[in-house]
């Protein structure tokens, strides 16, 4: 019983996680398009519409944050604004989630595989590049 128990759980787990798999690569497949049409119109916008856009990147508020927020309360036109003020900004419980995130990216599953990065690359290349993101999309 317990080898036909454990053996069944394994097997639908196994399922389970494919089934999921399935479900994640037609996520990404049918939500592809739409980031690509947001993300365009975005780049085009400014000079279209004449309207001011500031671009930030996640992944440089990750690395530096104190510069990153010093960019965009300039970009508001706080140019008053000390650093002591915005480290203060910078360093709060968002440092605890910081550090959860580091752990958790050592336990990180690789979500892109490459023919799903292949297909990421092929939609979204133009605008990745415009975007001056190069490489595999990460989550």
């Amino acid at each position: 019983l317990s080898l036909s128990l454990s053996l069944s759980l394994s097997l639908s787990l196994s399922l389970s996680l494919a089934h999921a798999g399935k479900k994640w690569v037609d996520w990404v497949k049918d939500q592809v398009p739409m980031w690509d049409r947001f993300e365009s119109w975005w780049l085009k916008a400014p000079s279209k519409l004449g309207i001011p856009v500031l671009r930030v990147k996640y992944e440089d508020l990750e690395q530096n944050p104190t510069a990153e927020l010093k960019r965009v309360v300039s970009w508001l036109g706080f140019d008053d604004v000390s650093e002591e003020r915005l480290r203060c900004a910078v360093h709060t419980p968002c440092d605890a989630r910081r550090a959860c995130r580091a752990r958790d990216k050592k336990q990180e599953v690789d979500h892109f595989d490459d023919e799903l990065t292949a297909f990421v690359m092929a939609q979204l290349g133009e605008t990745m590049r415009l975007l001056d993101y190069h490489g595999k999309p990460t989550l």
